[in-house]
């Protein structure tokens, strides 16, 4: 493209980036949302190689336009490609608005005349659309973030599913329910790579009904087995922290209801069960009984933070108390606001199990404002409780009895 000689007012305002804005901060911007561009990589790398021709000093004084006065061939060079793959792009960036060209007749570039007659490829409409190059990095960061969370909750849902089908295949290994979600397990991916975050959301919707079900029904087997429930210590007792620790107790019964019938459970339903995971984590061994068997959904509802109650009736929607999925998935989003990495989550879910770590979050959520000693770096007590459940000294049981005193007073 050619077009006329541009002759430009020497007192002429120029759009500068805003704040303390640089350009290699603008570089970096277009790295990250060439797609939402609509750039190529080719084309992404022949525009930050004719910004990279530019003084730095014209983005941000306003007194100048930066203009890159390279030449094609010169720009090919650079970006090891052919002079004609320069002009196109040229052409795409001027047709997104994010440069404008001016070139002599004879498609020479230079600033003449004293800088009155500038010929080249100038980038003021780049910098008056950063604005909206930063609306779409935040969109994108957005976006990842969600893809992040819908992932760790997709992980979570998918070993509170694999618990829950386990005690349904020793409780009641000959129900249909058992066998429909066996078969739904097997058919759920193993890794997400690839999914965008509506795939990701409804992989999420369908395990949560599944394992929903799932709880529901290890309820009703409880009940129908006619085995009273584990009692609920009357006392209260507050817990003290030390480097925001939990002081030793002992653990609570397991279950006794599939606990029961694991003696009447079928050799078909042991090896099914026995393939729902390889390597299955620490805490998922048996080794360790669920606080849930020993505090009601209501209670562990009572002993949390108003915003982890939030979270909880997000999820549960219409049913009248949440059940253990949702107290998982809602720890796991709980953990970007507490400033828990993914590698802690992780660590207290291989040692702790998903819900022994999701009330573990719970508990520290909650403890941020304890009247005595305030639990200030969540990640470093998450990762306290997790040494502590390895050595067997951690209390979850006192620390919710502490929590429901606490909400009493």
């Amino acid at each position: 493209m050619r077009q006329a000689t541009s002759k430009r007012a020497a007192a002429a305002d120029f759009p500068a980036l805003p704040g303390t804005m640089q350009r290699s901060q603008v570089e970096q911007l277009i790295r990250h949302n060439r797609r939402a561009i609509g750039l190529t990589k080719g084309q992404t790398e022949v525009l930050l190689a004719m910004m990279d021709q530019t003084r730095p000093c014209d983005w941000t004084s306003g007194c100048a336009e930066p203009v890159c006065f390279a030449r094609q061939m010169t720009i090919a060079a650079i970006t090891q490609t052919t002079s004609k793959t320069v002009r196109d792009t040229e052409r795409v960036l001027v047709r997104l608005g994010l440069v404008s060209k001016v070139v002599a007749d004879n498609g020479h570039r230079g600033s003449f005349a004293g800088g009155s007659v500038v010929h080249g490829i100038g980038f003021a409409p780049l910098i008056e659309r950063v604005p909206m190059l930063l609306d779409l990095a935040e969109a994108e960061t957005q976006r990842r973030q969600a893809m992040e969370a819908r992932r760790k909750e997709c992980s979570a849902a998918r070993r509170v599913f694999r618990m829950a089908l386990a005690q349904m295949m020793e409780c009641a290994p000959d129900h249909q329910l058992t066998a429909e979600a066996l078969r739904a397990f097997q058919e759920l991916p193993r890794r997400y790579d690839g999914m965008d975050l509506q795939e990701l959301e409804a992989l999420l919707e369908h395990v949560d009904n599944i394992a929903s079900k799932l709880l529901s029904e290890l309820d009703l087997q409880d009940k129908i087995s006619g085995t009273p429930e584990a009692s609920f210590r009357l006392y209260i007792q507050d817990t003290t922290y030390e480097d925001s620790e939990i002081c030793n107790a002992s653990d609570v019964m397991k279950r006794p209801a599939c606990k029961q019938a694991e003696t009447n459970s079928g050799g078909t339903a042991q090896s099914a069960a026995h393939g729902l995971e390889t390597k299955p984590p620490l805490a998922d061994r048996g080794h360790k009984p669920e606080i849930t068997d020993s505090f009601s959904m209501r209670q562990i509802y009572a002993a949390a933070s108003d915003d982890f109650r939030l979270y909880l009736d997000a999820l549960k929607g219409d049913a009248p108390l949440p059940n253990a999925l949702h107290l998982v998935r809602a720890a796991v989003q709980m953990l970007r606001e507490l400033g828990i990495n993914e590698d802690a989550w992780n660590e207290a879910v291989t040692v702790m199990g998903q819900i022994r770590a999701a009330v573990s979050v719970l508990i520290i959520d909650a403890n941020r404002s304890h009247p005595i000693t305030p639990i200030h770096k969540p990640g470093g007590a998450l990762r306290a409780f997790s040494r502590r459940d390895l050595a067997g000294q951690l209390n979850l049981d006192g620390s919710l009895i502490g929590l429901l005193g606490r909400s009493l007073a």
